[in-house]
């Protein structure tokens, strides 16, 4: 990555670009190598083994959560969402869909009732969202992650924190064994 080439790229100072490029390293997204540049960091299946392991602890928490503390609110949020990525679904918009996608887990993870762990997780997601670009771009998956999400809403709406854990669960796993053997 040249920070000279995006600063002229985007008529703007190269003081920004540079401030951009350090958030981007302290969120791993990039390598900054003093002396040999700036490169953006390769996905790797042992990232994406530390992100599920993630996930999979506070996420399924998140639904056992929201399927217990969720209000009316909440419901009509994700009921909104799923109706969006539907949409997008049909249209074959894979990156509508990934904003639906992400959409999704945010108003799940606010509706765990736990600001601090709804906070985790944006951050988690955000950084996982670049797995869950290439994932979705498999043709058979998007219908899959639609049905999968509309699970995890119904056992929420039902008030079932097991079946919204496991439903959850189910799910992540989902999204590895969807990436395993591509990296």
């Amino acid at each position: 990555i040249n920070e000279a080439d995006i600063a002229t790229e985007l008529n703007i100072g190269r003081t920004p670009i540079n401030q951009a490029m350090h958030r981007l390293a302290l969120e791993d997204l990039i390598v900054i190598m003093p002396r040999k540049g700036i490169f953006v960091k390769p996905l790797s299946y042992d990232e994406l083994e530390h992100i599920i392991d993630c996930r999979t602890i506070n996420e399924c928490h998140a639904a056992r959560r929201a399927a217990i503390h969720g209000d009316q609110a909440d419901l009509a949020r994700m009921r909104e969402v799923l109706s969006t990525a539907a949409a997008f679904l049909k249209a074959g918009s894979v990156e509508g869909f990934l904003e639906a996608d992400k959409a999704f887990h945010t108003a799940l993870s606010q509706a765990s009732g736990n600001d601090v762990l709804a906070g985790l997780l944006e951050t988690l997601h955000d950084r996982a969202q670049r797995y869950w670009f290439v994932s979705l771009n498999s043709a058979e998956h998007m219908p899959r992650v639609q049905a999968e999400h509309e699970a995890i809403f119904a056992a929420i709406e039902a008030g079932d924190p097991e079946s919204a854990e496991r439903a959850m669960a189910a799910h992540i796993a989902s999204l590895q064994s969807n990436l395993t053997g591509r990296f």
